[in-house]
Formats: structure tokens, sequence, C-alpha cells
């Protein structure tokens, strides 16, 4: 049996280069900055993450036991939808 061989580890600790913001981070800042210039308005993202944050827990259409009153209705028979397959049936037992 072989003896166990324990594998060399990952390089760690090497440079990473800088190259600076990615290009479009900048032209979004940069749009950002004019269209609040534009609307006369400053956008405050921490606002909206409070109120994201707040709505996240429920889904105002769907109770605790959720959402079984907005089931799509079943499609009629057809050539696209062929009925459902049969169920309820008994299964033979052989032994």
């Amino acid at each position: 049996m072989k003896e166990f061989v324990q594998p060399t580890p990952h390089p760690t600790n090497y440079f990473i280069p800088n190259f600076g913001m990615d290009k479009d981070i900048k032209d979004s800042l940069q749009n950002t900055e004019s269209s609040e210039a534009i609307l006369k308005h400053k956008w405050d993202v921490k606002t909206l993450q409070l109120d994201a944050d707040i709505n996240i827990e429920s889904d105002p259409l769907c109770s605790t036991a959720g959402c079984t009153q907005y089931l799509h209705p079943t499609p009629k028979a057809s050539k696209e939808f062929p009925p459902p397959a049969a169920t309820g049936y008994t299964v033979p037992n052989f032994g």
C-alpha cells in the first residue's frame, strides 16, 4: 500500500496588481453624478436599501401557508396540452 503524500499547497500571499477602478464603474458614477445634477436630486442609496430590507421577509400576496390562492388554472386538454396522466390507480403486488 502506498503511503499518503501531502500535496503541495496552492500558492498564497502572491502579488495582485491593482489596475484602478473599472471603466464601467467610472462611467456609472459619472452618469449618476450628471443625472443628479440635471434632476437637482441627490440619490440616497441607504434609504432605498432600508426600504428593500423592510419588505424582504414577507410577500404581501401570500399568507404564511404559501401562495395557494393565485394558482394558474389547469389548461384544457388540446394538442399542445395533453390531458394529465391518470392517478389513483392500484398497483398489483405479486409478492
